[in-house]
């Protein structure tokens, strides 16, 4: 009798854990999903895919070799043979969404930034910063005037930020990495206005707190660049977590160089699968100085959150009660899979497969090929290598 109650019980208990388990998120509609959830369904979620994000930072082979392993040198010429410009074109305020026209128009421009992004994540790891001896690959015609490090949780400072000078163009960008060691911070989705010397409302807790430990020597080089008349342009670019970090020095540089420099100047702000950043309040004065790009990938899970309604959930530093509301940035770039040059049912089938998290192994994979993958896939076509 005892037995036959265990095997019941069994099947009683892989019935609801299969149930649970099915409970599904379709990637292209994350946060529509997630609202109709309970807070503890919710924060299920959440927790999941922030241990897929949160996986150990690059590791390098041989720290002591000096080759430039996975960098490589982005391209000067667009598809047509045209040099690719670093500068884009002022178009604020900017619109919620940028048609598929603009995307091609600038896509050269965007995969240069992404490329040279991905060489400073590989770099990272290996650098002089961590006893390695590994060279940042410079592109051509660049020169790097100085990484700015953060500080890790054992007290070494690693490379964060790069910024790279172009003496012909007159040309300054700022590079901003996506996170290695920096995801306990990239979690902290709280609000605050601890910052609002610079900024209106209330943005990132996680960003914010990169940005203060940035700030004081990004605004020195551009600052420096500008005043001496050697920098012209100033574009900002980052990934991930970087490209949170990126929106905030970008607003504080356009306010600041506003207020000192009698002719207008632009900065322009790039970002890659990027988070949301702060509140309404936050958004709507950042959509009208800033002028913005937001390339996303329509089922990158990592730029749709957090959501409107955003519970802070244990894993991002909460309670799993707690509720914080964020809002959208305009300047959207979506790349649509269907629009790809090549596997297009495939990039198409990623955003539409249901997301089951109960199945690390397929999230992982479905989460990596949306957050990394697509953005080279969809803008090596303005280039000519549609097989990056």
């Amino acid at each position: 009798m005892k037995i036959v109650l265990l095997l019941i019980s069994l099947c009683v208990l892989q019935s609801a854990l299969a149930q649970f388990c099915w409970n599904y998120i379709r990637m292209n509609e994350t946060c529509g999903y997630l609202s109709s959830y309970s807070q503890r369904e919710q924060c299920t979620v959440v927790d999941a895919v922030s241990s897929v994000l949160a996986e150990a930072p690059p590791q390098c082979d041989d720290l002591y070799d000096s080759s430039y392993g996975p960098q490589f040198e982005p391209p000067k010429v667009d598809v047509n043979g045209r040099k690719i410009e670093f500068h884009l074109t002022d178009r604020r305020p900017v619109p919620a969404i940028f048609s598929e026209a603009i995307i091609a128009e600038e896509g050269a421009t965007l995969y240069w930034y992404r490329s040279v992004l991905k060489n400073l994540y590989y770099y990272t790891p290996c650098s002089k910063e961590v006893g390695g001896s590994m060279n940042f690959l410079v592109p051509d015609g660049w020169m790097l005037v100085e990484t700015v490090t953060l500080a890790r949780e054992d007290g070494v400072k690693v490379p964060f930020i790069a910024a790279l000078f172009n003496m012909g163009e007159q040309h300054l960008s700022i590079l901003v990495r996506n996170a290695q060691y920096e995801w306990t911070l990239a979690g902290s989705s709280d609000l605050t206005n601890e910052s609002n010397e610079f900024f209106p409302g209330m943005t990132h807790v996680g960003f914010t707190t990169i940005f203060k430990n940035t700030w004081d020597r990004v605004w020195f080089l551009i600052n420096d660049g500008m005043m001496s008349q050697l920098v012209q342009r100033v574009t900002i670019a980052g990934e991930g977590l970087g490209g949170g970090v990126a929106q905030l020095l970008g607003f504080a540089a356009q306010q600041k160089l506003e207020e000192l420099v009698p002719e207008q100047k632009v900065v322009d702000v790039v970002t890659f699968s990027t988070p949301n950043t702060g509140d309404a309040e936050w958004t709507l004065a950042f959509n009208e100085k800033v002028n913005f790009r937001r390339v996303v990938h329509e089922a990158d899970i990592y730029s749709q959150v957090p959501c409107e309604q955003w519970t802070l959930c244990p894993s991002i530093g909460g309670n799993g009660r707690t509720v914080v509301e964020y809002a959208k940035p305009a300047g959207t770039m979506k790349l649509v899979g269907a629009w790809f040059p090549v596997k297009a049912d495939d990039w198409s089938d990623v955003g539409y497969t249901l997301l089951t998290y109960c199945n690390s192994t397929a999230m992982s994979y479905k989460i990596h090929a949306t957050m990394v993958c697509s953005y080279n896939c969809y803008l090596s076509q303005f280039v000519g290598n549609v097989n990056d």
